[in-house]
């Protein structure tokens, strides 16, 4: 629920004005806002790139004629870049859904379990996307290292060793550095916010007298 909607239910209530000051719920409406932006936008972004990794690899699992260990990459790439979109939407469909009609403390409530649920896919990004996207590509670019056999066939570049590491090393840092992101982006976003939303709620919930 955006802090919007939140002002909205503490407006209809009846003797229920808003129990925080006006410059603070406007502040976390700002940032509830920039919040849901950044959120849809980063599951867009993510899907495109899993979008992307399926329409390179795809054709190769589709491909017959292709050798074996090329076929098998693909396989994992596709499956990956799959099971990475499902999990991202799963957690967007299981987070609490918000509602006008709820009270205001509900309201915050939900807000919270929303950004609760934000902050475990976020930090558990290593094993739900970065490893299901990179399992594939490591087994293509390892496979070209491997001898000419009916399992690989020629390679499709001469094999140089060297390329094969620096390619390796040069996937391994891509996925740390995205994965150092992400979890500065729990750090500075998701749990700042975390925090503002709890003392809301701690706010609405508290005894006043």
């Amino acid at each position: 629920m955006t802090y919007a909607e939140i002002q909205a239910v503490w407006q209809a209530a009846p003797d229920a004005p808003p129990p925080v000051p006006p410059d603070r719920l406007a502040d976390l409406r700002t940032r509830a806002a920039l919040f849901d932006r950044r959120i849809l936008w980063r599951d867009l972004t993510e899907a495109a790139a899993a979008g992307v990794i399926m329409l390179v690899f795809g054709p190769t699992l589709l491909d017959g004629d292709a050798p074996s260990v090329a076929r098998l990459g693909a396989a994992f790439a596709v499956g990956g870049a799959m099971f990475a979109i499902a999990w991202m939407w799963r957690a967007r469909l299981r987070a609490p859904r918000p509602s006008p009609a709820l009270p205001p403390a509900e309201a915050v409530r939900v807000a919270l379990a929303r950004v609760e649920v934000q902050v475990r896919l976020v930090r558990t990004v290593a094993w739900w996307y970065l490893l299901p996207l990179s399992v594939g590509p490591f087994i293509e670019i390892l496979g070209s290292a491997l001898p000419a056999t009916r399992w690989t066939e020629a390679p499709a570049m001469p094999f140089e060793a060297d390329v094969v590491v620096a390619a390796v090393i040069l996937m391994g840092g891509l996925l740390v550095w995205v994965y150092r992101l992400n979890q500065r982006a729990v750090r500075d976003e998701l749990i700042p916010l975390r925090d503002r939303l709890a003392a809301l709620l701690t706010d609405l919930t508290s005894d006043p007298r």
